[in-house]
């Protein structure tokens, strides 16, 4: 595999982390001396406070055989949620949230379970993406 080649490929990888909504990607071919030349890709969190996440800053590095560097960094990128499904996850995580604070301060029954069906059809992908218009007022 020549520099070219290898190039390709790294700019392959980087179009689709932007595809998959990945916010300020990267990806990296290095040659380090005393090491072997590895894949690292990185992107900036949306949400650097959540725990655990889908993504992760500096999240893939791999050293070895080229050719299986770049095709499993391309696989790793391929198998992240793309950005509709990354709002769904992040709705779904919300109103989760939402349901256990409501249940801690004793929100009637009623409502809890009217987020609980919501909450319920995104998890099973029955519902779009949320989508707020611009011109809302929430009254709190």
């Amino acid at each position: 595999m020549d520099t070219q080649e290898i190039q390709e490929q790294v700019n392959a990888i980087r179009v689709a982390m932007t595809d998959k909504g990945l916010k300020a990607p990267t990806a990296n071919f290095y040659i380090v001396s005393d090491t072997e030349p590895f894949v690292m890709l990185s992107w900036t969190l949306t949400k650097p406070d959540q725990y655990n996440r889908s993504y992760k800053n500096e999240s893939f590095r791999q050293a070895g055989d080229i050719d299986a560097q770049l095709s499993a960094a391309m696989q790793l990128v391929l198998e992240l949620p793309d950005a509709d499904e990354r709002k769904r996850i992040d709705f779904a995580e919300a109103l989760a949230e939402a349901i256990h604070l409501g249940r801690k301060a004793d929100i009637d029954t009623k409502t809890i379970d009217a987020l609980l069906a919501t909450h319920k059809e995104i998890s099973n992908n029955s519902l779009p993406p949320p989508r707020v218009s611009e011109d809302l007022e929430i009254p709190f």
